[in-house]
């Protein structure tokens, strides 16, 4: 069930990926290949690249939680379309779920989250674990499709 929604998803996605979409993705990414690239860099004071890191990390927390209301949402997977199948609730939240995580946004999130994982592996492995945590965890947090959905599907 999870595979199919996921692959679903997909082909929506890559359908609907033209245009300005496609340059605002590309733009995205080169922008999260940019923040990984900054924090490799090594400066003579350290305390500017933490400030700037964390700067960008929240700016990008605003950017991934606003794109849905001024992007639009596009076309997604949702509980009323699958509600006259035979598909437990659990069954069908844990797919929406699984479709939700996948995609381009994510990708850029989760890129762009690991300069976080980067930056604290120059300072040894349990740093580099607590990135890992924070780059993770922005990237399955924003598109929970429990939380998008008012239908009486999840009662």
């Amino acid at each position: 069930m999870v595979g199919l929604l996921i692959r679903m998803h997909w082909a929506m996605q890559r359908d609907g990926l033209r245009g300005a979409r496609r340059f605002w993705a590309i733009v995205g990414v080169l922008l999260a290949i940019g923040t990984v690239a900054l924090s490799i860099l090594r400066i003579r004071q350290p305390v500017i690249l933490v400030d700037l890191l964390a700067a960008l990390s929240a700016a990008w927390t605003v950017v991934l939680a606003l794109a849905p209301v001024f992007g639009g949402v596009g076309r997604g997977i949702r509980p009323e379309h699958l509600a006259l199948l035979p598909i437990p609730p659990r069954r069908l939240a844990i797919g929406l779920l699984g479709a939700a995580v996948v995609g381009v946004v994510p990708a850029i999130a989760l890129v762009a989250f690991a300069a976080l994982a980067v930056y604290g592996f120059q300072f040894g492995w349990l740093p580099g674990l607590a990135g890992v945590v924070a780059a993770l965890r922005p990237t399955t947090g924003f598109t929970s499709p429990v939380q998008k959905t008012g239908s009486k599907t999840f009662s």
